[in-house]
């Protein structure tokens, strides 16, 4: 006879921390279209500079008319992480601004010393599972792992064309459930992971949308990843990219002294979060 014994649904704990405020910034109005419109053209590093200087003086303003937040306003440093901090054209317009900026010690794993932080905080031993919009980032005790989403799998969203989006979303929870499955043959079964999405997340676990069909609504993508890895029984701490960040700009001493801190993290889109570092 089988086994049929049924997996445990997983103990999701969503981490809020008031010194953290997550922002909405990609679709901030620039002079030329939205700041998302931009990220690939070589104007970027001024208009994000501008779209900056306008968060901090409370002028900016999104497309979508939604508020952002005024937590943001007289920020007195800047944070950068993901891939695009390693890009000098970025770093040498923002260093242009009147406050420091200060550039993530490892870029791409950006989140890793906050994820670790995190762990320990919640006495677990595990991942750090950081799912970006081109490649999952994965951190183990000793190890640093990336994984490159495949845009033939994974096409990017279209809203308009809903007919593949049930076969994609079969190949994200795959991709991401075999990218952890990996790691935990290297290790011995996690007791936690702290896990990021692309994406914002409501108090009440709900999604927002990202460049991946099927995330937004979607109340049993972390069960369907877990299933995918062969997991269960495990506490997952749930947070956005940018969330995450903040967590290791926590931990960074060259952060001490500041009162305010405008994290962003610069992927395949633009995270922005609020660390009220005092």
């Amino acid at each position: 006879m089988g086994n049929d014994r049924r997996k445990q649904k997983p103990d999701i704990h969503r981490v809020i921390l008031p010194k953290i405020t997550p922002l909405e910034i990609w679709d901030c109005i620039t002079s030329e279209g939205i700041l998302w419109d931009s990220m690939y053209q070589n104007s970027f590093p001024l208009i994000l500079k501008k779209v900056i200087e306008d968060l901090q003086s409370g002028t900016a303003v999104s497309a979508s008319k939604t508020i952002i937040n005024s937590a943001v306003q007289d920020f007195d440093a800047l944070y950068i992480g993901g891939g695009g901090a390693r890009c000098d054209e970025i770093i040498s317009a923002l260093q242009e601004l009147n406050i420091p900026v200060i550039v993530s010690e490892n870029p791409i794993f950006s989140g890793v010393a906050g994820g670790k932080h995190l762990l320990e905080k919640h006495d677990l031993k595990g991942l750090v599972v950081d799912i970006g919009q081109t490649q999952i980032k994965i951190s183990t005790d000793h190890k640093l792992h990336t994984y490159h989403r495949d845009i033939k799998l994974l096409p990017i969203r279209d809203d308009e064309d809903t007919a593949h989006h049930k076969e994609q979303l079969q190949n994200f929870y795959r991709f991401v459930g075999s990218s952890i499955a990996e790691n935990v043959q290297l290790i011995h079964k996690p007791e936690g992971i702290v896990l990021a999405l692309p994406c914002w997340i409501g108090n009440d676990l709900s999604l927002g949308g990202s460049s991946y069909a099927g995330m937004k609504g979607n109340s049993e993508l972390i069960e369907q990843i877990l299933n995918h890895a062969d997991l269960d029984n495990i506490k997952i701490i749930l947070l956005n990219d940018a969330e995450l960040t903040c967590y290791t700009a926590l931990c960074d001493k060259r952060l001490n002294g500041f009162k305010k801190v405008l994290v962003v993290t610069l992927g395949f889109g633009v995270g922005a979060a609020v660390l009220d570092a005092v």
